[in-house]
């Protein structure tokens, strides 16, 4: 398994930050940072100005995943008129970090209560199952050995009990995957109220959390996951990096059908 590190996440960095990006105006520049996404995964494309983002004044790392759901529900619970997401799932780390994502749920319920706005884009089935075959990689390799696992084991019972599982124990990681889809499911249908929650078939290669764009006080948390699986996740204040979000969100927007699990 490859380990890519900083150049991946700093090149990406850099890529937002520029001139290029921000006058996007069309899907086939979107294309294009799929294309140098792979291209730096690829170990073909380097950026200049190394750790940029742990450098910078306006933008810090926070940690991996499965560690953020906290993390965003500190900025959740400051909006005050909206919340964007994008990302490959409508909910996290319900699975490794339940008491974090129980946390960011009811920061989403009180804020939506309060009038803030909630707009939900994310990835579709086929791309949220990729993701979780490349996260779970080793249950499908020997799903006995990784299901008897004392931390794996330990998990499994909680989280199916959490949500009363009616087919457990699983006899392979793909009925595991189903009924984590399942629960996403059920939660995309009762929490996200205050906006039609929106499916994109692209690939989302950055993930983020912005909280009242548009506004002087905007404030987003963003991630990117690396090819071994691992998720980095940032808070950033700047607004050039923003609203290049923002941006990209816009065109993930016009390619989005209703949300439909």
């Amino acid at each position: 398994m490859v380990l890519i590190g900083w150049p991946v996440v700093d090149a990406v960095w850099g890529f937002l930050r520029s001139p290029e990006f921000s006058a996007i105006g069309s899907i086939a520049t979107l294309g294009g940072l799929w294309l140098a996404w792979k291209a730096i995964v690829d170990g073909k494309a380097l950026s200049k100005n190394l750790r940029d983002v742990e450098k910078s004044l306006s933008t810090r790392r926070v940690g991996e995943a499965p560690d953020l759901a906290g993390v965003i529900a500190e900025l959740v619970v400051k909006a005050k008129v909206s919340i964007q997401i994008t990302a490959i799932f409508p909910v996290v780390a319900i699975y490794r970090n339940p008491q974090a994502w129980v946390a960011l749920e009811n920061a989403l319920r009180e804020r939506q209560t309060h009038g803030v706005k909630v707009e939900l884009l994310y990835s579709s089935r086929e791309q949220r199952w990729s993701a979780m075959q490349l996260q779970y990689a080793d249950a499908f390799k020997d799903w006995a050995k990784w299901s008897a696992n004392p931390v794996n084991a330990a998990r499994l019972e909680a989280f199916t009990k959490r949500y009363e599982c009616k087919h457990y124990p699983f006899q392979k990681a793909e009925q595991f995957l189903e009924f984590i889809l399942e629960v996403q499911a059920d939660i995309v249908s009762h929490l996200y109220w205050t906006a039609p929650p929106k499916i994109t078939d692209d690939f989302v290669p950055v993930i983020t959390w912005i909280i009242d764009g548009g506004t002087p006080e905007a404030e987003a948390f963003f991630a990117v996951t690396l090819s071994e699986g691992k998720t980095i996740g940032f808070v950033t204040r700047d607004q050039h990096l923003i609203g290049s979000f923002q941006s990209v969100r816009d065109l993930y927007s016009l390619a989005a059908s209703p949300g439909s699990l």
